[in-house]
């Protein structure tokens, strides 16, 4: 029960990080859709008129938010007087570290598709310069 609180938490870190993302860049997502399996950003309106930068930092704002969470659990877990229970924050570091490192996998569905995609955008048009 705790590592299903901890992955529920973890999702909703992974998302704060998109919309802080989105915000920094001036394109936020415009719904979240909370479905059984995981979460779903959803952009209205034509993204392929949406700059590469723009979705590059949208998609990584998730995985690197729960990557800054989970350094902080580290943190908390070395001190010497535990601030939460043992259990939770060994499972909230675990997850974190998990979506944190696993969104970053080239994979359809997942934040590093886009990610992958866009740097290899950049990449080719470096090249073709």
């Amino acid at each position: 029960m705790i590592f299903v609180l901890a992955v529920e938490i973890t999702t909703a870190f992974h998302t704060f990080g998109h919309i802080l993302s989105g915000k920094l860049v001036n394109s936020s997502m415009d719904e979240l859709l909370i479905a059984t399996t995981r979460d779903v950003n959803l952009y209205h309106g034509d993204q392929s008129r949406v700059p590469g930068h723009v979705h590059l930092v949208r998609s990584v704002g998730g995985p690197l938010f729960n990557l800054a969470i989970a350094g902080f659990f580290i943190f908390l877990s070395n001190r010497s007087a535990p601030v939460i229970s043992s259990n939770l924050l060994a499972s909230l570091i675990s997850t974190n570290l998990f979506f944190g490192i696993g969104s970053f996998l080239p994979l359809r569905s997942v934040d590093g598709e886009v990610i992958w995609r866009e740097i290899l955008h950049l990449f080719r048009a470096r090249s073709q310069i």
